[in-house]
């Protein structure tokens, strides 16, 4: 379960992710991690891609791309993961991120033409309880930028 510690580190049951300020990555989020930005930290997150306090509430982000969103949601990963979301960070902020894949991704893929109408129904269900829905820039310092 993520909590803060009094100095405003965010911490992993008893283990420190990273200091008040920073945004920890996990080590998965290749191209982000290839920025090297001076505002991050890397660690293998348990629960989402990336975890930061934000004055005294933590947040998780879990990322998902068109092509890896449908195929969660299919394969009930996505609400899956959304579950452990909500039970490792109980009075936080979470949030699904949408994002696009590629340099330059397609209208298609920017516009989510290409999700079931299901799949927003479930992803109402995740505001209900308290969840957020966002989208982040296709780019990796679009990123960052938006989290900061």
């Amino acid at each position: 379960m993520y909590s803060l510690a009094p100095k405003g580190q965010v911490l992993w049951e008893e283990h420190e992710l990273g200091e008040p300020g920073l945004i920890t990555v996990d080590v998965f989020q290749k191209d982000v991690r290839a920025l090297k930005d001076p505002g991050t930290t890397f660690a293998k997150l348990k629960v989402g891609d990336y975890v930061f306090a934000a004055r005294e509430h933590i947040v998780v982000v879990e990322e998902k791309r068109v092509a890896d969103l449908l195929t969660s949601w299919k394969s009930r990963r996505l609400q899956r993961q959304l579950r452990r979301i909500k039970q490792a960070n109980p009075d936080g902020i979470n949030i699904l991120a949408l994002r696009a894949s590629g340099s330059v991704p397609s209208l298609n893929e920017m516009l989510w033409l290409d999700a079931p109408a299901e799949l927003s129904l479930d992803l109402l269900k995740w505001q209900a309880l308290g969840g957020l829905l966002g989208f982040l820039p296709h780019y990796p310092q679009g990123v960052l930028d938006t989290l900061k």
